[in-house]
């Protein structure tokens, strides 16, 4: 019985969101507007404040999907592909993903094991 729980919770971590490949080369392109939009109006009830939320955090997308661009090529693989399958478990954002490279690659630093940078 355990074995087939097991399972089903693999099967349940490779559910993709919508527009989001997992073990892909290229960086994944990431609706950052469905993603602003949520976190404005649960950051505001009132649609008259929540403007500038989302136009904050339009900014903060495209400024980690930048970030993003310009280090993804050197990430190796299974990092990538890790927080690819985390991103499909939630609302996919620039920011959720670059916080999630830092963090894998931050273990790299602590272990000692940084990837060769060729």
């Amino acid at each position: 019985m355990a074995r087939l729980r097991t399972s089903w919770l693999a099967v349940g971590l490779m559910i993709v969101h919508p527009g989001v490949g997992l073990a892909q080369d290229a960086l994944p392109k990431i609706d950052s507007d469905k993603y602003c939009d949520a976190a404005s109006a649960v950051a505001d009830e009132n649609p008259a404040t929540q403007k500038p939320i989302r136009d904050t955090c339009l900014k903060k997308e495209a400024a980690s999907g930048e970030r993003l661009a310009r280090v993804w090529s050197e990430v190796p693989a299974a990092d990538r592909h890790t927080c690819l399958k985390y991103l499909a478990l939630t609302l996919p954002s620039n920011q959720g993903l670059a916080v999630c490279i830092g963090r894998v690659m931050g273990e790299h630093f602590l272990n000692g094991d940084l990837p060769d940078r060729r």
